[in-house]
């Protein structure tokens, strides 16, 4: 994992594990990467999908990454109602927002989607993905 990488999720998982409205729907249920064997639900994910190339200066100079992650609440079943109020907190509190070495982040479009196991098992997904700008520092 790279310093940039490291950063962000730290900032992610710093921000939506601070606050306490979200806390009181979720439990602190913040995960990177993927969600732990038997979890409770709701919870939320966030997961690096793609590195954009990096911004450098006049010279060559790496001055910062471009990091795009999703970022959904997921609750067992279809219903995405109970998913609303989680995911417009995670997007108040991410959207717009930034605080070094994370400069800014900025949701690019919505993610919506059921997803269902081989056992049959239905989660839905409702967030977001968005774009974090993270500086480079040595």
């Amino acid at each position: 994992m790279s310093f940039e990488t490291a950063a962000a999720e730290r900032w992610l998982y710093e921000t939506l594990s601070d606050d306490s409205i979200l806390e009181t729907w979720i439990g602190g249920r913040v995960f990177a990467g993927d969600l732990p064997q038997r979890t409770a639900y709701p919870g939320v994910l966030f997961r690096l999908e793609r590195g954009l190339p990096d911004t450098r200066a006049v010279g060559g100079g790496r001055v910062m990454s471009r990091l795009r992650y999703s970022v959904r609440a997921i609750a067992r079943g279809t219903d995405f109602s109970v998913l609303e109020p989680i995911a417009r907190r995670v997007d108040t509190l991410l959207d717009g927002q930034g605080e070094a070495p994370v400069l800014d982040c900025a949701r690019e479009r919505p993610l919506e989607r059921i997803e269902t196991t081989a056992e049959g098992l239905s989660f839905a997904h409702l967030g977001g993905l968005y774009l974090l700008h993270v500086l480079f520092q040595e």
